[in-house]
């Protein structure tokens, strides 16, 4: 005579909630962020220091503060909002600036920046926002990048 058993449903729920829990932990979603000209050689942990670093140094090195703005004595903060895309390429999105001289230098030296590897989320290219405050006089910029949104225009 063969016996039977019967298993509760109860425990066969749990036992799939469990097994589905489990596969859904095990796919971890990676983000890299974008990797400048230059930091290609740095470590995952590193990327977002270095970014910062390079970028900053790059529109630090083609800013050039108008003249109304130095015959003012403006001192202030610049604060923009710009994309990295997919593709790799900057684009500003948003300058607030009490000089329409400041925004339209701002724009020129964001078109300056290289190409870069743009930021990736579970292996896909992404395009992700970040704010980059400007202190003028210019000495005084020690704030760094930060992104404002993320991985909001992932690609299905």
């Amino acid at each position: 005579m063969i016996k039977t058993y019967r298993i509760p449903m109860k425990k066969i729920l749990i036992s799939l909630c469990l097994l589905l829990f489990v596969s859904f932990s095990l796919k971890a979603q990676v983000s890299k962020p974008p990797v400048y000209k230059g930091c290609e050689d740095s470590q995952l942990n590193e990327l977002n220091i270095c970014f910062n670093d390079k970028l900053k140094a790059d529109v630090l090195k083609e800013f050039k503060v108008p003249t109304i703005v130095v015959n003012e004595g403006y001192k202030g903060t610049i604060n923009v909002v710009f994309l990295v895309t997919k593709e790799g390429h900057f684009e500003v999105l948003y300058v607030n600036s009490m000089y329409p001289e400041l925004e339209e230098e701002v724009k020129r030296v964001i078109q300056t920046l290289p190409v870069i590897q743009p930021p990736t989320y579970n292996g896909r290219a992404i395009d992700e926002r970040y704010q980059f405050p400007i202190s003028i006089p210019l000495g005084d910029n020690t704030k760094k990048v930060v992104v404002v949104e993320d991985k909001k225009d992932i690609e299905e």
